[in-house]
């Protein structure tokens, strides 16, 4: 039986979409199409012309086109694909849902093209596959300087949507994600982003973390992932001493930085289904997280959500999660390997395809 031919389009190739790749290859013939994310109109046009080319000479030749995040990029294989009948999944993972005006991330706050072209894809993909329930529609009251909410989800910026819309939350290889054996964990804290810009920053709550740093003096707190151009600028600000900044990783490292530490943080503004976490909770850290879209949702546990970006609160959630009086039991571990197994999504998009 000759197999179904799909078009993988991404405009990075993350290890989630690497597993995606990984996942579809398994049961059909997989072509990837890097969209390069790049700054400026012309470039954007450049770009945008090259993938209209590709598509128009190449296509007809796929089954299914599977696209990774409603923006620039897959505005041309939804329009296309709908053209010649043939049937797109877009994955959205958190960007796409969202607008933060504060530090100008999301979307649905970026210019007027780029919205219409992600809002395209979003309106006319035959699925959307959003990783977490919340980016289907929410409220954000953590993001939000004011108290009084930030729309989230895509039916809360593109009406009429015409696709199905199924929830698909990423998996994790749990043989990998395990403790490390010999690592000794210390009472202290860590996070793990990829911070290269300011807004990155303040986005994964590195700003706020630091603030509740200052106030922990006896604890460490670790940050890993800054880019050599971000450690520059971190030097220009004062950070608290007991705030470690450390360059990016491989994953292969992971596990060990997990292990090392008691407590995970993940402070975020906004996210979707955050991968960092399911990993630390997995290697065996305690989690604390903001009440943001699929956050709490993984920690599965009130006492260790920060309800409202304030110092006091996020430090007496950080005391909690130490206390000897507190215990986050294997059952939100069993949860992850339970629920969000790459087997799992494995089965889902290969039966969607």
């Amino acid at each position: 039986m000759k197999r179904k031919k799909v078009l993988l389009v991404y405009p990075n190739y993350s290890s989630f979409v690497k597993t995606d790749f990984e996942i579809l290859s398994s049961e059909f013939e997989v072509t990837r199409y890097h969209f390069q994310p790049v700054k400026g109109a012309l470039r954007t046009l450049r770009e945008l012309m090259k993938q209209f080319v590709f598509l128009l000479f190449n296509l007809r030749k796929f089954n299914f086109v599977f696209i990774w995040f409603a923006d620039t990029h897959a505005f041309g294989p939804v329009l296309f694909g709908n053209l010649l009948k043939i049937k797109s999944a877009v994955v959205i993972g958190g960007f796409d849902a969202v607008s933060l005006p504060e530090i100008k991330y999301g979307l649905y706050c970026s210019n007027q093209i780029r919205q219409f072209l992600g809002k395209y894809a979003v309106k006319h993909a035959s699925y959307l596959l959003p990783v977490d329930e919340s980016l289907i529609e929410n409220t954000n009251y953590f993001a939000d300087p004011a108290g009084k909410g930030l729309p989230v989800g895509v039916k809360k910026f593109v009406p009429g949507i015409k696709g199905k819309i199924v929830v698909v939350p990423t998996g994790y290889d749990t043989d990998f994600w395990q403790p490390t054996k010999g690592v000794v964990r210390k009472k202290s804290v860590v996070t793990v982003a990829a911070i290269t810009n300011w807004q990155r920053w303040h986005l994964k709550g590195c700003d706020f973390l630091s603030q509740i740093a200052s106030k922990m003096p006896e604890t460490e707190f670790y940050i890993y992932g800054i880019s050599n151009s971000m450690f520059e600028e971190l030097q220009k600000i004062a950070l608290p001493d007991n705030l470690y900044l450390n360059g990016l990783v491989s994953t292969e490292k992971l596990p060990a930085i997990y292990s090392a530490h008691q407590i995970y943080a993940q402070l975020s503004l906004s996210e979707g289904l955050p991968n960092v976490l399911c990993e630390a909770i997995l290697c065996g850290c305690i989690p604390i997280g903001s009440n943001v879209n699929g956050i709490p949702r993984v920690i599965n546990e009130e006492k260790l959500i920060v309800y409202k970006k304030d110092v006091e609160e996020a430090v007496k959630v950080i005391h909690r999660a130490f206390s000897s009086d507190f215990s986050y039991t294997s059952k939100n571990k069993d949860q992850i390997i339970e629920t969000l197994s790459l087997k799992s999504r494995a089965e889902t998009l290969q039966n969607l395809v």
